[in-house]
């Protein structure tokens, strides 16, 4: 009887170590940062990911949120609503157009990929092609940034400027709280950030590659950005003229 609950007592030893192996594996649709930056084609579809968190205005219902249309279907979703607006339900936490935590999230995977494209190994027999496009993506990535602080700054103003790789840790939350950049940093950072990029950049792009960015785009997000800042809302508002962060630094323009 011991002999029988001894082997039985190991076939389930076996068992359990064999169940623990086959579960502990990690899903092949999972890849980790260093999976990423191993990977040209993956490092590509990081690129397209930043791509595609760039603002798409043309679905939205913005104009329903003021006389200029009227928004024809109730939403209860919860989403971009024009009710929100209409009815006054909207709140500094509720923001329809907001795009605070999403943009911080984009400019991190940026900052994350700047850091990591040009050492990205690419097959000896594409080193010339991707000796072209590597700049390019890394270019392309700047721009991207870039775009999203402009939809931060047009929204916010002064809003924190991270252009580094952050480690989060959960156990010290309070040291990934960081001030505000001032309007004029935020400004200098986006305009010098298209001027460093615009000549990486070609003028056009073959009609397979329609939809990157070029130098006219990195141009006209400087000029955008410089009309923003001159701006009576940003520059010179007497409403803002005060605002300081809590180390005394003023945040807000300070022109005529």
């Amino acid at each position: 009887m011991k002999k029988i609950n001894l082997i039985l007592l190991l076939v389930i030893s076996l068992t359990s170590i064999s169940c623990k192996k086959y579960l502990d594996v990690v899903p092949a649709e999972f890849a980790t940062e260093e999976d990423v930056f191993a990977n040209i084609n993956l490092s590509e579809q990081a690129l397209a990911r930043l791509y595609n968190a760039l603002p798409n205005d043309l679905g939205s219902d913005i104009s329903a949120y003021t006389d200029e249309t009227y928004h024809q279907w109730f939403d209860n979703s919860g989403g971009i609503d024009a009710y929100k607006y209409n009815l006054g339900s909207w709140s500094n936490t509720d923001n329809p157009i907001g795009n605070w935590a999403g943009k911080y999230q984009d400019i991190r995977r940026a900052n994350i990929f700047i850091a990591n494209i040009d050492a990205v190994p690419v097959p000896l027999n594409r080193a010339d092609y991707y000796g072209i496009w590597k700049p390019r993506y890394k270019a392309e990535a700047r721009f991207l940034r870039a775009q999203f602080y402009f939809e931060l700054f047009k929204r916010y103003g002064a809003v924190p400027l991270v252009t580094e790789k952050t480690v989060v840790d959960p156990a010290n939350i309070e040291n990934t709280m960081l001030f505000r950049n001032s309007v004029d940093e935020v400004v200098s950072f986006i305009v010098s950030e298209c001027d460093a990029i615009a000549n990486e950049l070609p003028l056009t792009h073959e009609s397979a590659q329609i939809g990157r960015i070029t130098k006219g785009a990195a141009l006209a997000l400087k000029s955008r950005t410089l009309l923003y800042a001159a701006s009576p809302l940003f520059n010179g508002n007497a409403l803002y003229a005060g605002i300081r962060n809590s180390d005394a630094i003023f945040v807000q323009l300070m022109g005529a």
